[in-house]
C-alpha cells in the first residue's frame, strides 16, 4: 500500500478528542492525545506514550498533532510501518481517523475517544476515516462525487453494488487485480454500513508470518506455547462491533481457514490454548487477486469457506478496462505530487498520455501513481513527456549495467491467461533489473513485497535472482 503524504485535516467539524489505541498482548489500551503539539512514543520512561515492549525503541516515533496528525520515525531499530510500508528514519506520513501504524511489533490505531462525539456528529465525521489524501491511490474510488468521478459504466456498477450491500451484514468478497482499489472499496462499504463508528481492521493475509498467523487472528492464552508468557487478544476479537477486512484471503493456510470457518459460522473465537469460546460481533469483507475457483480445485482453499465469504461477490475492473479514466487520474497525481514538492505542476504532453493509455497496468492505480511521480522527478521543470516515464511503462527497462531490456507488452485482450503471462514477464524482468532485490522490485512495480512473494511462490520461482 502506498504511503499517504496528505495535508488534509483529520476533521474540522467537531472536537476530536483523539486517542491512540494500542493493541497489546493482553488488552487494548487507549491513550488520550492532545489537540496540538507533539508526543514521543517509545520504551523510554520519558516518552509521552510509553510502550514497554522489546520491539519498541526508546524514542521510536513522534506524532505531530494539529489540523493534521503526522507520524515521524525517529530512527527506530525495528521500524515504523504506516499501512504496510516502512518509514525511513526522519520520514513522515499523515494519519486519518481509523488509520493504523505499527510501532515495532505493536499495532496502534488513531481513533476518536469513546463518547467524545454525539451519534449524529460521529456519523457526520465518518467519511474522514476513509478519506486518506487526494494524493493516495487508495482514496481515488472513495469520493466519486468529488475530483475523481469514475466515467466507466463498469466502475459505476461497482460503486452502486457496494452502496447496495453496505447496510446489510452479509459477508462480501471483492475480486480484482493488485492495486485496483479493493481496500478502498472495503473502506467505502464499512463507512456506509451501520458499523461505521466501529473498527475497520485491515489484515493482509499474505503479510502475516505463517507461524504466527493463528495467534494473531484468534489470540492465545498464557502458556499455550513457548513464549506465550501472557494471554493475548486476537485481532478479530479486538475488532468486535466493527468490520474485518481480510485482504489476499487466498493466501491463508488451510489450517487457519478451518478455524476462520468456525468464526463465520458461529461468530465465536477460540484462543489458542483456550477452553472457552468468546463471542464476537464482526462483519467480514475479504479480497483476493486469485481465482478461488482454481484454488478450490487445486485443494488450496476450502469450498465451504468460500461460500460463507462470498455472500456477495463484487469484481473490480482493472485500470486497462477503464482507459478513459487514466488521463484524469494521472493529471491529479501530477498536481498532488507537485504540491508536495512545492513545484509548479507540469503539463502532461500528448505522447505521455498516449503511452499511459497504451500500458497494460498490471499494478493498476498504485502503479500509475508511482509512474507519474517518477516522471515528475525526471522531467525537471519541463512538461512530462513519454521519455520521462519509467521504462517499464514505455516498453523497456534498464539493468544495473544500463543495458536496455525490451519488454514485449502487447495490447491485452482481457483473457486471464494472457494477463497472467504478461504479469509474470513484467515481474521477472523487473526482479532481474533489480539484481534480485525483492523490496526494490516491489517498489518499482507498485505492489507490496508480500504480494510479490506470493506471486513468485505461485510460479515456483521464489528466491530466484
Amino acid at each position: 500500500m502506498a504511503l499517504d503524504d496528505s495535508t488534509e485535516p483529520v476533521d474540522d467539524r467537531a472536537p476530536r478528542s483523539l486517542v491512540l489505541e494500542l493493541v497489546l498482548p493482553d488488552a487494548i489500551t487507549r491513550v488520550a492525545l492532545p489537540d496540538h503539539g507533539s508526543v514521543v512514543i517509545g520504551r523510554s520512561s520519558g516518552a509521552a506514550v510509553r510502550i514497554d515492549h522489546a520491539s519498541v525503541s526508546r524514542e521510536h516515533v513522534r506524532l505531530h498533532l494539529g489540523a493534521l496528525v503526522v507520524v515521524e520515525d525517529l530512527g527506530s531499530r525495528n521500524g515504523t510501518f504506516v499501512r504496510g510500508r516502512r518509514l525511513e528514519p526522519g520520514a513522515t506520513a499523515s494519519l486519518g481517523l481509523g488509520d493504523s501504524l505499527e510501532v515495532g511489533a505493536v499495532l496502534a490505531r488513531l481513533a476518536i475517544a469513546p463518547g467524545a462525539l454525539a451519534p449524529a456528529a460521529a456519523a457526520a465525521a465518518a467519511p474522514a476515516h476513509d478519506r486518506r489524501a487526494s494524493a493516495s491511490g487508495r482514496a481515488l474510488l472513495d469520493q466519486p462525487e468529488g475530483w475523481y468521478a469514475p466515467t466507466s459504466a463498469a466502475m459505476r456498477q461497482v460503486l452502486a453494488a457496494i452502496d447496495q450491500v453496505a447496510p446489510s451484514d452479509v459477508s462480501t468478497l471483492l475480486l480484482g487485480e493488485t492495486g485496483v482499489g479493493k481496500e478502498v472499496c472495503a473502506e467505502r462499504l464499512h463507512r456506509n454500513s451501520a458499523r461505521a463508528g466501529g473498527t475497520l481492521l485491515r489484515l493482509n493475509c499474505s503479510a502475516l508470518p505463517e507461524a504466527l498467523i493463528e495467534s494473531e487472528l484468534f489470540g492465545h492464552e498464557k502458556g499455550a506455547f513457548t513464549g506465550a508468557s501472557a494471554p493475548k487478544q486476537g485481532l478479530i476479537e479486538a475488532a468486535d462491533g466493527g468490520t474485518v477486512f481480510l485482504d489476499e484471503i487466498g493466501e491463508l493456510p488451510l489450517a487457519v481457514q478451518a478455524k476462520l470457518l468456525r468464526v463465520l459460522d458461529r461468530r465465536e473465537v477460540m484462543r489458542i490454548g483456550g477452553l472457552k469460546e468468546r463471542t464476537v460481533d464482526v462483519r467480514f469483507v475479504s479480497a483476493t487477486h486469485r481465482s478461488l475457483d482454481q484454488e478450490i480445485a487445486a485443494g488450496r482453499f476450502r469450498q465451504d469457506l468460500f461460500y460463507r465469504l462470498a455472500g456477495m461477490t463484487i469484481r473490480i475492473p482493472p485500470l486497462r478496462e477503464r482507459v478513459d479514466e487514466i488521463a484524469p487520474l494521472a493529471r491529479r497525481f501530477v498536481d498532488d505530487a507537485a504540491t508536495r514538492l512545492g513545484r509548479r505542476a507540469p503539463r502532461l504532453a500528448p505522447d505521455a498520455i498516449a503511452a499511459l493509455e497504451r500500458h497494460a497496468w498490471p499494478g493498476n492505480i498504485r502503479e500509475l501513481r508511482n509512474a507519474v511521480e517518477h516522471a515528475l522527478v525526471m522531467c525537471a521543470d519541463g512538461d512530462i513527456t513519454a521519455a520521462c516515464l519509467p521504462g517499464d511503462v514505455t516498453g523497456s527497462l534498464t539493468t544495473g549495467d544500463h543495458d536496455p531490456i525490451t519488454l514485449r507488452i502487447p495490447r491485452v485482450s482481457g483473457l486471464r491467461d494472457e494477463v497472467e503471462a504478461l504479469e509474470k514477464e513484467r515481474i521477472l524482468a523487473t526482479l532481474e533489473a533489480c539484481g534480485g532485490n525483492q523490496s526494490e522490485a516491489a517498489r518499482r512495480l507498485g505492489i507490496s513485497r508480500g504480494a510479490l512473494l506470493a506471486k513468485l511462490r505461485g510460479w515456483g520461482v521464489l528466491g530466484k535472482r
